[in-house]
């Protein structure tokens, strides 16, 4: 729908002057946080009398965008919608009577730790890294909703609960699309710049706090595994401490030649 193309474009635009980040990570806080600015509010779903279910209706993302409110299933739909419209491969995660959206970073499974150290906060699906959102706090910004939906995530695999994860394009591929013309065309977000520039200094901020909390626990060690030490280059290369990080790397290289190795040290 074209409400739906034309807000996402909007998104993506705000992140224009934003460089040192994944691309599909900050036009997915840029999409996230214009969600936030334009009120989108989280409502459950209608209870029926005792006894009785209602029928839970998924509304079209830009029927969602119209009423700027809906339930988990809504908000999920109409964020993986925007993330679709932009070429971020977007699916939704199913369980319990309750979803959740994840996106493809395009980051293979390898260089997990490019994403974040806290390898928790990401999902591995067919060889890539995905992160999770929930939906149902978009008034709380992406990182809050990021790190939520991450533990929700991992908690109900733990359990054993039963969870699904529906891929989008495999789904539209399977069944056909249906359009809803309705909706608003064009879009005035004031501070949108403001706001998503906001939030990715969070997110940023909250990536390097954790790199610097690793680094800190491996540098007071009295002694290192080859591992560790390998572990330790990356986070120095992370924090943009390259030196440090060759150093490393430099001296690792005459005790354990590897590929990784010898890669990370190009890398730095």
């Amino acid at each position: 729908a074209a409400a739906v193309d034309n807000l996402a474009c909007k998104a993506v635009n705000a992140t224009y002057n934003i460089k040192h980040m994944n691309t599909d990570l900050k036009h997915a806080i840029a999409i996230f946080q214009t969600l936030q600015c334009l009120g989108i509010q989280y409502v459950k779903d209608p209870s029926g009398s005792p006894g009785t279910r209602m029928l839970d209706r998924v509304k079209y993302p830009a029927e969602t965008l119209e009423k700027l409110n809906g339930d988990c299933d809504d908000t999920s739909v109409l964020y993986a919608a925007l993330l679709s419209a932009v070429g971020i491969d977007a699916a939704i995660i199913s369980y319990q009577d309750h979803v959740l959206t994840m996106f493809n970073t395009g980051i293979y499974e390898k260089n997990r730790y490019s994403l974040s150290i806290d390898t928790t906060l990401s999902i591995v699906h067919n060889g890539t890294l995905w992160i999770p959102v929930e939906t149902t706090l978009i008034s709380k910004g992406f990182l809050n909703a990021w790190k939520t939906a991450a533990e929700e995530f991992h908690q109900a695999v733990s359990e054993g609960q039963r969870v699904a994860i529906i891929d989008l394009e495999k789904a539209w591929s399977q069944y056909g699309a249906v359009s809803y013309e309705g909706g608003k065309k064009n879009w005035n977000i004031a501070n949108l710049n403001a706001a998503v520039l906001s939030e990715i200094k969070k997110v940023t901020s909250g990536l390097n706090n954790a790199i610097n909390s690793e680094t800190k626990k491996l540098v007071n060690k009295s002694s290192l595994s080859v591992e560790e030490r390998n572990r330790l280059g990356v986070l120095y290369a992370r924090a943009g401490k390259y030196a440090e990080s060759v150093t490393v790397f430099e001296k690792l290289v005459k005790k354990a030649k590897s590929s990784d190795i010898l890669n990370n040290l190009g890398c730095a």
